[in-house]
């Protein structure tokens, strides 16, 4: 693979990257998949330009530079490291923040802003998102969801758990976001190092 084709290939996991968090912020329901696709993708546009190393002179001396300048962040080492949860585990630790206007919950059913959620058989709690970010019944002793439901999604607010305050801050979708801004500048720059 020569320079230009693992710069070319480090941008086409950017967009990928960019439509898993374009896919979080315009459809509500698929927030937590949209986040887990763009951090996966995320961490793959470092691949290819540590093909560079090999390729280029003077690699080692623009990465420096390159990673103090764009990623060295503690949120963005943050998202670097939960790409290994997402991808061993199949999960992203999420916190949903959701205004609910109006809950009735009765012995057979809860009611969240006019929609009526039934209790299935063997239910034993009601969780709203759960260590994958499942609303639903719990059956039997099970520590997660096993009956999902849907609920409504206007005003949820899905946020990536991690121990660092701006996380309980800001929507994982900006964060992730200005962390794909980064990335898209350290691949900006590696064009106009490397290929200029």
């Amino acid at each position: 693979m020569d320079t230009k084709a693992c710069i070319e290939n480090a941008r086409a996991s950017l967009r990928t990257a960019q439509s898993g968090v374009d896919d979080a912020r315009a459809h509500p329901a698929r927030r937590e998949t949209g986040l887990r696709t763009a951090i996966e993708f995320a961490r793959a546009v470092g691949e290819p330009l540590r093909k560079l190393k090999s390729r280029v002179d003077g690699y080692d001396e623009w990465w420096s530079g390159a990673f103090e300048k764009y990623l060295d962040r503690p949120e963005f080492k943050i998202l670097y490291e939960l790409r290994r949860t997402v991808f061993h585990d199949g999960s992203l630790p999420t916190q949903k923040r959701m205004n609910i206007t109006n809950m009735v919950v009765t012995p057979d059913s809860i009611r969240v802003n006019g929609q009526r959620i039934s209790e299935p058989a063997g239910a034993t709690r009601f969780i709203v998102s759960d260590r994958f970010g499942s609303d639903g019944w719990v059956l039997g002793s099970d520590d997660f969801v096993s009956s999902h439901v849907a609920l409504p999604q206007g005003g949820t607010r899905v946020f990536i758990y991690a121990n660092h305050p701006n996380f309980a801050r800001v929507e994982g979708h900006i964060i992730v976001q200005q962390y794909l801004d980064a990335l898209g500048a350290l691949v900006d720059d590696a064009e106009q190092r490397f290929l200029a």
